[in-house]
């Protein structure tokens, strides 16, 4: 059985207020530069949002390794400790609880979207767009795209209708091997 979230049950208009109202980003690009503390190899963003009066902070992770991994998160910890609502790009299926719906229905893979019904309990959702293949394969390729989506869902913008950018790592960390040599020393451009 999934945990309870008291703070969402006890408050839905709040949790509910938290998704559905505007929110804002402050960077147009959002560059994934951190590393995850926990794993060396995800890149990590948590900055706030511009939303009062609640101090919202977006968390974004990305695998190194895996051009298709990651996570987008919304947290708001004068509300609830967890993050609030979420997308996973990849990971397991998610088993919604809801008895009403077959067992087939309740069976939700990745990519999906994690908020909570006002039970308080964790579920999982896939939007029309996650719903096609093609597009969900789109979305999957570009983490921006992806993100585009997300930020439409969450009501995020930049900073009137647009929506930021996400650069998974920025020039300077990229892995390169500066050494003296010249890698055109060996080419004949002449023939």
């Amino acid at each position: 059985m999934n945990k309870i979230n008291s703070e969402i049950k006890n408050d839905f208009i709040t949790f509910t207020r938290l998704v559905i109202d505007r929110k804002n980003t402050t960077e147009r690009q959002i560059y994934l530069n951190d590393k995850k503390p926990s794993r060396k190899d995800t890149n990590y963003y948590e900055k706030p949002l511009v939303y009062n009066p609640e101090n919202i902070k977006l968390i974004i992770e990305a695998r190194q390794d895996v051009r298709s991994c990651f996570r987008f998160k919304l947290r708001c910890q004068t509300f609830t400790d967890e993050p609030y609502f979420r997308f996973d790009s990849d990971g397991a299926t998610h088993m919604n609880l809801d008895d009403s719906n077959g067992l087939l229905d309740r069976k939700v893979t990745t990519p999906h979207f994690n908020t909570y019904n006002n039970a308080g309990v964790v579920i999982a959702y896939k939007t029309v767009e996650l719903k096609n293949p093609e597009v969900e394969s789109v979305l999957l390729n570009d983490i921006s795209l992806c993100f585009a989506h997300f930020c439409h869902e969450s009501n995020i913008r930049f900073p009137e209708e647009e929506f930021s950018e996400v650069i998974p790592f920025s020039i300077d960390v990229i892995p390169l091997d500066l050494n003296n040599e010249d890698p055109l020393a060996n080419i004949d451009f002449n023939g």
